[in-house]
């Protein structure tokens, strides 16, 4: 994907978050059974705005769209026929702040080594989801409970959102960028990730890559000079295989969409304050 159609695809996906926020009181009661999440894009058309409670037990490439507002994508594994897992399409899926929480305990722990053992964990969250009623219409998670009062109902997340405090931390991982960007927009820190992904060249002198936090994790752009090609390309040859934590100074830049992308500085520092420098 493109650096101009991925800003135009996270774009289109805030457009929607208005509509989200006005609707989210007047929700109609959910479907009486339930479903693994890798079978509802199958059945989009029969379930398309319905709230139908999904079963996984991972979610993955989560991060900040909005003002209060964030996407990932529910997986639900599957024992594998011969060595290969499979979770089906899975569903993506925006959310208020207040579901954070319940979703943190589904994100994979840092490091594509803990992919395999993800898997492993059958079904074990369930959340409401009102289902888009097109492709790209993106489906929405109301909340984990259900309350019936009379003729009306209420949705509730059963886990409290805490938002960490990251006002003083220097160093922070590739997912606290982009799950919290209130605090750390325009900031340089160090960030630490694992993986390298598409890199490419923009021009004789800049260079761009996709890091994370390994399998399942979001990935955030990051543009750098040649001067750092051999870090990130040694890095990139590794594939998935990678459980080495590393890490890079760069500058947190936000896009009015919400979009994270990050500027590299450099891998050491020297100096402080204003005289601080940023070397390879």
């Amino acid at each position: 994907m493109s650096r101009r159609t991925t800003i135009k695809y996270w774009m289109s996906i805030a457009v929607g978050i208005f509509c989200f926020v006005a609707t989210a009181e007047k929700l109609p009661p959910p479907a009486d059974e339930e479903y693994p999440a890798g079978e509802i894009m199958s059945q989009q058309l029969q379930f398309a705005g319905k709230i139908i409670k999904v079963k996984f037990n991972r979610i993955e490439h989560v991060r900040k769209i909005g003002d209060e507002a964030y996407i990932g994508t529910l997986r639900s594994f599957v024992k594998p026929k011969g060595n290969e897992y499979n979770s089906g399409q899975g569903v993506l899926i925006r959310f208020a702040q207040g579901g954070l929480g319940l979703f943190s305990k589904s994100i994979s722990r840092p490091g594509s080594s803990d992919s395999f053992g993800e898997m492993q964990k059958p079904d074990r969250e369930g959340v409401y989801v009102q289902i888009g009623k097109d492709a790209k219409d993106i489906s929405v998670a109301v909340g984990d409970q259900y309350k019936k009062d009379g003729e009306d109902g209420e949705y509730k997340w059963s886990v409290d959102t805490e938002i960490p405090d990251l006002a003083d931390k220097r160093k922070v991982s590739v997912d606290e960028a982009a799950l919290f960007t209130d605090q750390l927009r325009g900031k340089i820190l160090e960030i630490e990730f694992y993986i390298v992904e598409q890199l490419k060249s923009n021009s004789v002198e800049e260079y761009t890559a996709n890091i994370s936090s390994g399998s399942g994790h979001t990935g955030v752009m990051i543009t750098f000079p040649v001067s750092g090609l051999a870090f990130f390309k040694e890095i990139e040859g590794k594939g998935h295989s990678s459980s080495i934590i590393r890490s890079i100074y760069a500058k947190i830049n936000v896009t009015p969409s919400g979009l994270v992308t990050l500027e590299a500085k450099g891998r050491r520092t020297s100096g402080a304050g204003d005289e601080i420098e940023y070397r390879w």
